[in-house]
């Protein structure tokens, strides 16, 4: 009768999971909008560029914020992206586009809020703190010709009095 030899087979095996634990640990957690810290972020600087002389709120935008559950369709535990814009620096208040933010992680530190063929939409972080807005639009479905390009710089700030009368909330429904 042959004898089996267990340090052979138990060997691979042991080396297989150590090896699939090792990249298990070393890849990067699978993180959606939720792990992005809310906050409000004033821009600081802009750039602004715009092919076609399309309609561009690039020059309005004043203020992003990430916030949880305030907008209608948007429940306590997500997370809704705001632009806070402005039709001039100094307006008594601002207007804004809000939605739910359904985007993803594609590297660390990078945030893909959308994405089709006719553009890119993303967010930067450093530390867990949102560092910049980018968008570049495309004019067709080959994304060839860059049309219009976005990139704010962005710094944390916190609410006070003269902010909440400048980026007014909606009453609860």
């Amino acid at each position: 009768m042959d004898t089996i030899n267990f340090t052979a087979l138990v060997r691979p095996r042991v080396f297989i999971s150590a090896l699939v634990f090792t990249i298990s640990f070393l890849a990067p957690p699978s993180v959606n909008a939720e792990s992005l810290r809310p906050g409000l972020y004033r821009v600081t600087s802009r750039v602004c560029q715009n092919q076609k002389d399309l309609p561009d709120e690039c020059p309005r935008i004043q203020y992003i914020e990430l916030v949880k559950g305030i907008f209608h369709g948007v429940s306590p535990d997500q997370i809704a992206l705001v632009i806070w814009l402005a039709s001039e620096p100094a307006a008594e208040n601002y207007t804004y586009n809000a939605r739910r933010l359904r985007g993803r992680f594609v590297k660390p530190g990078e945030y893909v809020i959308d994405e089709t063929s006719q553009g890119k939409e993303w967010i930067t972080e450093n530390a867990n703190v949102i560092c910049e807005y980018w968008y570049v639009g495309f004019d067709n479905d080959a994304r060839k010709t860059e049309i219009k390009r976005t990139h704010l710089t962005l710094q944390p700030v916190s609410r006070d009095d003269r902010i909440n009368r400048r980026l007014e909330y909606p009453e609860p429904e």
